[in-house]
């Protein structure tokens, strides 16, 4: 479990919540990933000074929507422990955060789901509320079968019912999937209860299930499926057979064969340093930590040094094709100063002038 989490307590008992260390428990727990918007600023957050408060009870009245909205659905869902970003570890204390930042493998990974708020931009507005009205109401079509004849002869038409059929709706996530930090939360979790725009999906490793009742199957999903593979299959019987006795004598670590790594070094900027570096970072040092946990999944296949979204192995590779990327895309932006694996992130506002130092 993560160093802390919410106990939202015993309902029968009525238990009010409270922060704890989990030190060495070992139970379910939910996970939130949302947008924090302004909403923190103004709403309980923990802090070094509320820490022991916070240990006693949580005053929910105090607690940005978002954060209300997640108790609640915890509670429906009858787990007892939720982890929040904003409640579980210490705001405006670099070493805490620092610590934690490098968790959110473990914390994503190992929760049992992971609530996404993906249709409220900010944590002030909540998302259990679907703010979504269709343009039109479903449209009624009477269904009929044939059946045999009441006076014995012949077939009739026999009223079944009605067919209600409507507009599809969206299936888009909402603010969420333009924001960095939310990015790799997603593709660490195995399963997630995502609140879209519209309406809102199941989303396991096996593939999704929205509320209209649309389906989609697991390999759809580019980034989940690569990257959460990467530390199984690629590690596979054909891959270490693969991998030469010469390289194998050299080194503890020796390197998977080319062919391997090369996919897998073509998954990370594809799948994700190409994708994240579109999304949005309130704070734009963040940009590391925000996909530090996946660069690790990554670390193990490659067995390079990694340095700041790229590879010290194939550096140069790895930035021509970030820069070819953007430009294929029609979105090489501003760059000012592009430090070599330092600042391959900042592609926005106007082009200018690409100075290499």
């Amino acid at each position: 479990m993560p160093t802390r989490v919410i106990d939202l307590g015993l309902p029968q008992l009525n238990q009010p919540a409270k922060l704890i260390l989990t030190d060495g428990l070992r139970q379910s727990y939910l996970a939130l990933s949302y947008c924090w918007g302004e909403g923190t600023k103004h709403c309980t957050e923990l802090r070094r000074e509320n820490i022991a408060t916070l240990m006693v009870s949580i005053d929910e009245r105090e607690l940005s929507k978002t954060h209300r909205d997640a108790f609640q659905l915890a509670r429906s869902l009858h787990y007892r422990y939720i982890w929040i970003d904003a409640l579980c570890i210490v705001q405006q204390e670099i070493a805490d955060w620092e610590f934690e930042s490098r968790r959110m493998a473990d914390v994503y990974g190992n929760a049992a789901l992971t609530i996404v708020a993906g249709r409220a931009r900010d944590s002030r507005d909540g998302f259990l509320e679907n703010p979504w009205t269709p343009a039109s109401g479903p449209c009624a079509i009477p269904y009929s079968k044939r059946t045999p004849s009441d006076c014995g002869e012949g077939t009739q038409n026999r009223a079944m019912g009605n067919v209600l059929v409507s507009l599809r709706r969206s299936r888009e996530t909402g603010p969420t999937d333009s924001r960095g930090w939310c990015f790799q939360e997603a593709v660490l979790s195995t399963c997630l209860i995502v609140y879209g725009k519209e309406q809102m999906y199941f989303q396991c490793q096996k593939g999704r299930i929205w509320e209209d009742g649309a389906e989609e199957d697991g390999d759809r999903f580019s980034v989940r499926s690569s990257l959460r593979a990467w530390p199984s299959s690629l590690v596979s019987t054909s891959a270490v057979d693969s991998i030469s006795d010469e390289q194998t004598s050299n080194s503890d670590t020796a390197k998977p064969a080319g062919n391997l790594r090369g996919h897998v070094l073509n998954q990370w900027y594809q799948n994700v340093v190409s994708p994240f570096s579109r999304r949005q970072l309130t704070m734009p040092h963040d940009c590391f930590a925000a996909i530090a946990s996946l660069a690790k999944l990554v670390q193990i296949q490659v067995h390079s040094r990694y340095l700041a979204g790229l590879w010290e192995d194939n550096i140069v590779s790895g930035l021509l094709g970030l820069l070819l990327a953007q430009i294929a895309e029609n979105k090489f932006r501003r760059l000012g100063h592009f430090v070599v694996a330092c600042e391959w992130w900042i592609l926005e506002g106007e082009e200018q002038e690409l100075t290499l130092v």
